[in-house]
Formats: structure tokens, C-alpha cells, sequence
């Protein structure tokens, strides 16, 4: 009577099994058919028709390998480590990234990249992740009357990543009257080397008399932000003759939209 092997029950005759070999090779080439996983590389057109499954195809337009699931070709991605550098060569359309740098772990922030073979001059795109974020806690109350920008006391800076691109920001603020007057803050902040700009200058919070506490938070899109740029928070006085006001705590969050 046939056995069969152990691993793949690939079928074999036993010593008082007659001289079949037609109907032996039958069986076996049967049973070996759907275990056999064919391969081959090449381009997208070059592609033979799906419809075959288990076969594996290196295509060397994407840079990936594809199976045959019988009704179309799948790509297979691992999943991806995560990485401190988004990856320059072996790319391919819909490529997935997880990116973190030694300063978003300390947060335990990561951020999902997926590529974009068409996506211009920053191909990554942002699919997901919370931001990055630098906050002051507890901070002394700091007076201010000046109409220029300057830096608060204690102030703080959020260090973007290596990444060059567009990046949202939402700055979050906690003022207070310094006196029974009208006071006013502008809060903005510098990105990198360019200093608080006049397009910033909308986001303000104001005290009357009996108000003596406000909050209040603003959302900006920065295109083409240098890789590693600094935002660093400033505030200038808004009414011209006031005494100014007390700057409570701030937080700076930033998260990208698309990224070199």
C-alpha cells in the first residue's frame, strides 16, 4: 500500500505496491502541483496575467514583491521598524515609513509616513501620529509693555526633526491682566531663522477690568519649514500705553503634512 512523506504527505509506494509508475506519478505530481511557489522579476508590463495562485513576482518598477492571489497581484510589505531616517532608494508607490527620532521617543510619539511616487518635492505624507509638542508648566508670571517681540521668561522651543516640509503648528496660551486695565498680548513664536512675522499677528488675547484670566489657541500651516528648524516662542504688547499683562503657561504642538 502508498505511503506518504511526513512534512508534505507527498504520496510514494511501498515495497509490495505493483509496478504502477504512470498512476505513482499521478498522484505525485498532483500533490506537488499547488505546494511548488514559482518566481520570477521584471517589469509591471512584463507581468504575466494573474490568475495562478501562490506564484511570487520581484516587480522592478516598484521595487516590491508581489503574490498571486488568483484574482490580482498583492503586494507583500512587511511591516516596517521604525526608523530615524526616512528611506531614499528602494521606494515604491504607497511604501509605509514609522519615524522616530530619540526626541519623539522620549514623548512616545511616532509618525506614519506613507510615499508618494507623484507627490513633488516633499513625497512623504503624513497618515498619522500625535505631535511634537514642548510646554511650560508652572511658570512664574512674566510682565511685559514692550511693542516688539521678545521672549518671555522661561520661554520655550519645540526642535522640529530632520525632515524638511510643511508642517501644521497650534500654539495654545494662558493669559492675565496685569493691573484694572485693558491689556492685550500678541503670541507668536519665530520658525527657525525667520522671526515672528506680521502674518502671526491676528492670533491675540486680550483682558478687560473685571476678565481676569483668558486662553486661547490658533492653528497655522507653515510651508517649506527648514529640516531641524526651531519654533520658539515670543510675545509682544498689543495696545499701545498699556501696562501690559501676565503670560501664564504656553504649549507649542507641531505635526507634519508632508515632508522630503
Amino acid at each position: 500500500m502508498a505511503t506518504v512523506t511526513t512534512k508534505h504527505a507527498l504520496p510514494r509506494p511501498s515495497a509490495g505496491d505493483p509496478a504502477d509508475g504512470p498512476a505513482n506519478f499521478t498522484r505525485l505530481t498532483d500533490a506537488l502541483d499547488p505546494l511548488i511557489a514559482t518566481q520570477a522579476s521584471g517589469t509591471t508590463a512584463a507581468r504575466p496575467a494573474f490568475g495562478k495562485a501562490g506564484r511570487l513576482y520581484w516587480n522592478t518598477d516598484t521595487a516590491s514583491l508581489e503574490y498571486d492571489t488568483g484574482t490580482a497581484w498583492a503586494p507583500l510589505r512587511p511591516v516596517t521598524a521604525l526608523v530615524p531616517t526616512l528611506p531614499t532608494t528602494g521606494l515604491y508607490d504607497g511604501q509605509i515609513a514609522y519615524y522616530q527620532t530619540a526626541t519623539m521617543a522620549s514623548q512616545g510619539v511616532v509618525w506614519a509616513f506613507r510615499y508618494r511616487l507623484g507627490g513633488g518635492t516633499y513625497k512623504w505624507e503624513f497618515i498619522g501620529g500625535p505631535p511634537l509638542r514642548a510646554a511650560s508648566s508652572g511658570r512664574a508670571l512674566y510682565q511685559f509693555t514692550g511693542a516688539s517681540y521678545v521672549a518671555p521668561t522661561s520661554a520655550i522651543s519645540l526642535t522640529l526633526p530632520p525632515l524638511e516640509g510643511d508642517y501644521d503648528v497650534v500654539q495654545e496660551s494662558l493669559f492675565g491682566q496685569a493691573a484694572d486695565y485693558i491689556n492685550s498680548v500678541l503670541v507668536s513664536y519665530n520658525v527657525g531663522a525667520i522671526t515672528a512675522q506680521a502674518s502671526l499677528d491676528t492670533w491675540s488675547l486680550q483682558t478687560a477690568f473685571g476678565n481676569t484670566v483668558v486662553s486661547g489657541s490658533k492653528t497655522w500651516r507653515h510651508a517649506a519649514v527648514a529640516s531641524g528648524a526651531i519654533l520658539a516662542e515670543r510675545v509682544r504688547n498689543n495696545i499701545a500705553g498699556s501696562p501690559g499683562g501676565n503670560l501664564y503657561d504656553t504649549r507649542i504642538m507641531a505635526t507634519p503634512v508632508r515632508v522630503k
